[in-house]
């Protein structure tokens, strides 16, 4: 139990609360396990680590840069978020997806502002129909210049 136990006590409270309240949390503890289960040679257990962080461990989560996001087990986010030209106003995001099947899926870019106090809200949210390896750009109107948004 050693290195486990250390694991647990090297994160404080409120670095898990942090991780627990971003969503991230699941996702990380999915490919962690799922690592762990493969067993993989210790030269590679950190791709696998990255691989299954990347690609979703379990349930259709996946962490893309460094945010959680839900994909439904037939797809996969392989480029992106990557971001284009932005104004005061309105900006440009690029995504590439692959189907395993080939087939074109709906994707669905939502724009969420984190006020200072906490609150979460959904600003605009776009979906479009996305070929299986071709890029598709978002563009985002109706921001404003002063919050952040994720």
């Amino acid at each position: 139990m050693g290195a486990a136990a250390s694991v647990s006590q090297d994160l404080t409270e409120e670095e898990v609360q942090f991780f627990a309240s971003s969503n991230a949390l699941q996702p990380i503890l999915a490919a962690v396990k799922a690592t762990a289960a493969e067993k993989p040679e210790n030269a590679v257990v950190i791709q696998q680590l990255v691989s299954h962080l990347q690609n979703g461990a379990t349930q259709g989560k996946a962490l893309v840069s460094g945010f959680a996001v839900s994909c439904c087990p037939r797809h996969r986010v392989i480029t992106g978020p990557i971001m284009g030209e932005v104004t005061s106003t309105w900006a440009n995001v690029m995504v590439e997806v692959e189907s395993k099947d080939n087939e074109p899926c709906d994707v669905t870019c939502h724009v969420i502002h984190k006020s200072t106090d906490g609150q979460v809200t959904c600003v605009t949210e776009i979906t479009k129909q996305c070929q299986s390896r071709r890029p598709v750009c978002f563009h985002l109107e109706g921001l404003t210049p002063e919050p952040q948004y994720k």
